[in-house]
Formats: structure tokens, sequence, C-alpha cells
């Protein structure tokens, strides 16, 4: 208990000290908490500070992390503006998912790769961390803008694809046809549950505020995301969806001013202890010797992720009606990776679907990828003030 203690006390100070070092610079947070990641990562102080059970708390935390970003996003992302903007956000998310799939399936197997690895890496590159994304769209006060929303709920649509991807993909390895064809009623059942907790909000919030506590709504809060979260893993969509589908729930069942107290209090629990493990995170799994040892494997990739996305929202672009600047700042975004990434990484690590070190290479590209978005969104923003609405 005592190094455990010590593991996440350290973990907190580095992150502290380089996020503030990192606003000083004028560079989002984002970004110190990655650096403290890959400071903690080096072998040295990982064996040393971490261990094997401090990773396993970080991972754990970063799971959390994962899931309060996406409650935050879900609680703060206008719907009437994604309505407004759904046939962009759909005509996004498919360019930007779909070229890099099959630009990324195809160099794989040019390359030599199997099937499968070859699968998996299109898979990884098809994706977007709504994560990462939304705390650097917070940091720079741009969340509630139109390119804001199109960039979040793309990332959205983004997942959908990725866990239809995934699931896909481990159906051919386990040759678990079953799974696959159930897929839909597990999508039927949760959309029911999350219809039922809707219905079931108003009358337990009426409760609590009878007895007029702020510990028992924000215990409220907590519970239902969680649940809706869980009740997400159960029924074979991940955490991620289900927490956001959690935020804009409890966001259409309060009143403005509760809505906003809560957002502010869930901000100090988040982004004070929990979220930067989700970034520390991305930094410890960055592996400078496998990347090394496969540095042109690592290039092609890193080109065909980045070029691929920046392709896909150029394309969209010309059917829909955002500008051509503006589908450079979306496909930026839609660039950044992280956890989601990470995820489809370990999962086919797990499952013997790829080796250590293209688990690696897909790792690093995550993690460029995440880093390079907020220095080019700050550049635009600086550039041309009025360029997200």
């Amino acid at each position: 208990m005592e190094l455990f203690i010590v593991t996440i006390m350290v973990c907190l100070a580095v992150s502290f000290a380089l996020t503030m070092f990192s606003e000083r610079l004028g560079i989002p947070s984002v970004i110190g908490q990655i650096l403290a990641g890959i400071i903690l990562g080096i072998p040295f102080l990982k064996n040393f500070i971490i261990g094997e059970n401090g990773s396993a708390a970080i991972s754990l935390f970063s799971e959390f992390g994962v899931i309060f970003l996406l409650l935050l996003a879900g609680m703060q992302t206008d719907l009437r503006k994604i309505k407004h903007s759904k046939k962009d956000i759909l005509i996004i998310s498919f360019f930007s998912a779909v070229i890099p799939f099959l630009v990324g399936f195809l160099i794989m197997r040019y390359m030599g790769y199997s099937t499968l690895v070859s699968l998996v890496v299109g898979a990884a590159l098809s994706v977007t961390s709504e994560g990462t994304n939304l705390k650097v769209l917070l940091d720079l006060k741009v969340l509630k803008t139109r390119l804001g929303n199109i960039i979040m709920g793309a990332g959205i649509a983004d997942d959908i694809f990725e866990i239809l991807a995934l699931g896909f993909i481990l159906v051919i390895a386990e040759n678990e046809y079953g799974t696959l064809i159930g897929f839909p009623f597990k999508i039927l059942g949760f959309v029911a549950l999350t219809y039922l907790i809707v219905k079931a909000i108003p009358k337990l919030a009426n409760i609590i505020r009878y007895e007029r506590t702020e510990v028992g709504e924000f215990s409220l809060l907590m519970v239902i995301t969680l649940f809706i979260a869980s009740s997400s893993v159960l029924f074979g969509l991940g955490p991620i969806i289900g927490a956001f589908i959690a935020g804009i729930i409890i966001q259409y069942s309060m009143n403005k001013r509760e809505e906003h107290k809560m957002i502010n209090d869930l901000k100090i629990l988040s982004f004070g202890f929990i979220v930067p493990f989700f970034f520390i995170n991305i930094g410890i799994n960055f592996d400078f010797s496998s990347i090394a040892k496969n540095f042109l494997l690592f290039l092609i990739i890193l080109f065909v992720a980045t070029a691929t996305k920046l392709v896909g929202a150029i394309l969209a672009s010309f059917f829909t009606d955002i500008t051509f600047r503006q589908s450079l700042i979306v496909g930026w975004g839609m660039n950044a990776r992280g956890a989601v990434e990470l995820i489809i990484a370990g999962i086919a690590l797990q499952n013997s679907l790829i080796t250590p070190e293209i688990y690696s290479v897909i790792v690093a590209v995550a993690i460029i990828t995440t880093i390079l978005f907020p220095f080019m969104l700050k550049y635009y923003l600086k550039k041309y003030p009025k360029i997200m609405n």
C-alpha cells in the first residue's frame, strides 16, 4: 500500500510540474502530462518508482480517466449544434475512418504482413481519440464551437467504426461468428437500457434535491456514469461510448444552474486527479528501443496515419460546407489517436494478433499524432482567430 501511494504521488507531482511548465510556454497541458509519462517510462525510473503493481494501478486509473473525459464531453456537447452539423459529422467520420483503414491495410499487405496484422494496423489508423481532443479543445476554449463539435462528433462516430472493426477482427481470429451476428442485438439492448435510465433519472434527482445534499447529487452522477459505462462494456460496446452517452443523458436531465455546477465539480476531480493518469499512461508506453529497431516501419505508418486523415478531411470538405482551411483543422483533430488506438493495439497483442514490435510502432504513432494536434490547432487559431465557427 505504501509503495502504491508513493507511485501515485510521484506521478501526480511530475505531471503537475510538467503541466505548469507547458502552460508557461503556452503549450496545452496535455503535452506536459504525456511528457511526464515518457520520463516515468524510462526503464530505470519505471522499475525503481513504478514497478509492476504501479503500472497496473496507472493503467486502471487511465481507464477511469477515459471514462471521465468522455463523460465531460457528453455533458458539454451541444446536441443542437451536432444535429445541425449531422451531415458534416457523418461524412467526415466516414472519410477519416475508411481511407486510413484501407490504405493502412493495403500498405501492410504490400510489405508482406499477414491479413490479420494488416487489419489490426488499418483499424488502429482509422480511429480518433475524443478523450485527447476534448482536453485540447477545453484548454483552448473552442470545444463549443462548430468545428469543436464536429471534431468530437466525428470522433465518436469513428469509435463506433473502431468497435465494429475490432469485433470483426476478433471474430476472424477466433472463428466466433455468432458474436458478429449478435452484435446488432447488443446495440439494441444497450439503447433500451439507456432509455429506461433516462426515464428514471428525473425521479432520482427529485429525491436527492428534496434532501438538499450536493454530495448526493454528485454521487448520483458517479453511479449513473459508471453504471452506463459498465453496461456498455457488458453489451460489448466498450466504456467510451457508454460514458459519452451518460454525459448527454445527465446534461438533459438537469437545469442549467445545476449542470454548470456539476461540470465544475467534475472538472476539479477529473483534471486534478484522474485524467492525468490517462496521458501519463500514453507516455509510459513509449518504447524508444523498439522504434529504433523498426524505424523505417515507424516512419511509413506515421506518414500513412497522418496523410490519410488529412486527405480524408479534405475529401469530406467537397461534400460539406466547411472550408479547405477548416478541413485541415478537422484532419489534424481526427489524426489524434491516443487511448483508442492503444486499446486496439493492447487487445490485439493480448490475442497474439500482432507482435510486440508492431505494438510499439502503433503506440509511438498514437503518441506523436496526439502531440501534433494541439500545436497545429494553436497555429491555426493564432493565424485565423475565427476559423472554428
